[in-house]
């Protein structure tokens, strides 16, 4: 890594405009920081609190995140680009994310409780075992995902074709659950 940053605290500070590169942040507190156009390469997230922190329009090639916690912020605008198919231990809470991506990723480990996740797309990602729990999903997409025991308990807004995404063992919430019978083409009264 070139750059470390170890318990340190960051509060109301902007990253922008910039590129981040092989940095560590290890058991570090983002407070209302900014994260705005920007570009993160070969870092690490390990064991970070990010608390009412927006990210908006970043790009991502082989970062991960390691037991860290996202709250009541908002990510707009993620682009992870290919590169080591990265295993994100990460839970984000009370948040909003909107035209997000993830493709080709390991996501067992993450939790999306209590979120607005909008428009966001999941492609051949293991979502084994993840928890969505009263989360809305208005406009997001799976394709290909596994999701064998997931938790959509409470969740709304998801949409996705069962026979093509794994359930086995998942959690659902009636009516919610209804919308997995759209690829059907069938009419409920």
């Amino acid at each position: 890594m070139n750059q470390e940053y170890v318990a340190e605290s960051f509060e109301d500070k902007e990253f922008s405009e910039a590129e981040l590169e092989s940095v560590l942040f290890e058991d570090c507190t983002f407070v209302n920081c900014r994260f705005q156009d920007l570009e993160i390469l070969k870092s690490i997230f390990r064991n970070c609190d990010f608390v009412q922190c927006s990210w908006t329009n970043i790009s991502m090639d082989e970062v991960k995140f390691q037991e860290s916690r996202f709250q009541g912020g908002s990510i707009i605008g993620l682009r992870l680009n290919h590169g080591l198919v990265p295993i994100w231990e990460l839970a984000i809470q009370d948040s909003k994310l909107q035209y997000c991506m993830w493709e080709e990723m390991n996501l067992t480990t993450c939790k999306w409780t209590g979120s607005q996740i909008l428009e966001c797309n999941f492609y051949d990602c293991n979502l084994t075992a993840v928890s969505f729990e009263g989360s809305r999903l208005t406009g997001s997409e799976f394709e290909r995902c596994v999701l064998n025991k997931a938790n959509f308990a409470d969740a709304e807004g998801y949409e996705f074709n069962p026979w093509e995404n794994p359930v086995a063992g998942a959690t659902f919430s009636s009516p919610a659950v209804l919308a997995l019978l759209k690829p059907l083409q069938i009419e409920i009264r």
